[in-house]
């Protein structure tokens, strides 16, 4: 007798919807312009969002180094920990470590925070990935701008800069396990110019602006990059690291000076942002480094717009990647300057 036909497949499974939005908030910004764009700022704000809204997802091992360890402790309040602390971007639970405590099961937890290097895995252990990921998207007509960091904390430190005479629309929101979005047009109007008062919908939303930022004095360039190699990726040069400075003017003189004292011929900036390591650590740092060798036999030479601007979309170097004369770096970039005064 002829075979049976074969059963027919089930049919494929739906693809998963999309977190749901829970939050659209909308408010208007003006700012006076201060003189020089790099101090037209606005702070993002998160209303009716809490650090314990964000979400954990089983992950795969990653180059992220422990920042702190807790013992005795349930995955709840390792989670909490995490939450607490600024740049946690997530956990991992010793399973050799687990056991029962009354009703609980209680583990050795290590927290981790953003990447700096790599290092050794040890234990059995069990990872979770923090997910409360902020996207920031600023744009003025064809002028688009995006941000990218792994918490909320992350994002209140880091205001938006750079902004010129004209009105912008930043769009911004948190994914944890659903979406929260937000909305702002800031207005940057010329010095004196304030004709419109902050409006309720501001203050209801807690937004903070630098409308009392001194008027900058113009930035002079006053050390040449280094000729031909003004912009390297680099393992072979002798580096002697130096403190991290604040990424502005003055810390650039800052690193020059120390560079200039150590007797060093170049001086460079490297990944503006959020730092982890060296010291000092916090936002609103680069890293300095020094050497007299020959920066045109760097390990790569790369174009000025590769120290200039944000060249990896997840990373703590976030800028500000110049002060409109000098760059600053990038992410495992170096911007290359002579110690020697012009």
């Amino acid at each position: 007798p002829p075979c049976p036909p074969p059963p027919t497949p089930p049919p494929p499974c739906p693809p998963p919807s999309p977190p749901p939005t829970v939050h659209d908030g909308d408010t208007d910004v003006v700012v006076p312009d201060t003189g020089h764009h790099f101090g037209n700022c606005v702070d993002l704000s998160f209303p009716n969002y809490y650090s314990n809204m964000s979400h954990y997802e089983a992950h795969e091992p990653s180059n992220h180094k422990f920042s702190f360890t807790l013992t005795g402790v349930t995955l709840e309040e390792c989670k909490k920990e995490c939450d607490r602390r600024t740049g946690c971007v997530g956990i991992s639970l010793d399973t050799l470590t687990t056991r029962q405590f009354g009703d609980k099961e209680i583990h050795t937890c290590h927290g981790k925070q953003q990447q700096v290097d790599d290092f050794t895995l040890q234990g059995a252990l069990q990872h979770f990935r923090r997910v409360e990921d902020v996207n920031v998207l600023v744009k003025q007509g064809s002028t688009t701008r995006t941000f990218y960091y792994p918490s909320v904390a992350l994002a209140l430190e880091n205001p938006v800069c750079d902004l010129t005479v004209g009105v912008w629309d930043i769009d911004w929101s948190v994914q944890t396990a659903v979406i929260h979005k937000y909305h702002a047009s800031v207005e940057v109007v010329e010095a004196g110019d304030e004709t419109m008062a902050p409006t309720e919908e501001w203050e209801k939303y807690e937004f903070t602006s630098y409308t009392d930022s001194p008027t900058q004095a113009p930035v002079v360039e006053k050390y040449l990059p280094a000729e031909g190699a003004s912009c390297v990726r680099d393992s072979s040069l002798p580096w002697t690291r130096q403190d991290n400075v604040p990424s502005t003017t003055a810390g650039f003189e800052q690193c020059r000076d120390s560079c200039n004292a150590a007797g060093a011929m170049y001086f460079a900036l490297e990944c503006p942002g959020t730092l982890t390591y060296y010291t000092p650590t916090g936002p609103g740092l680069m890293h300095c480094l020094c050497t007299s060798g020959n920066p045109a036999d760097a390990t790569s030479i790369l174009p000025d717009s590769q120290c200039s601007s944000k060249i990896v979309q997840v990373t703590h170097c976030t800028g500000p990647f110049t002060d409109g004369v000098h760059n600053f770096g990038s992410h495992g970039t170096k911007a290359v300057y002579q110690t020697a005064q012009i």
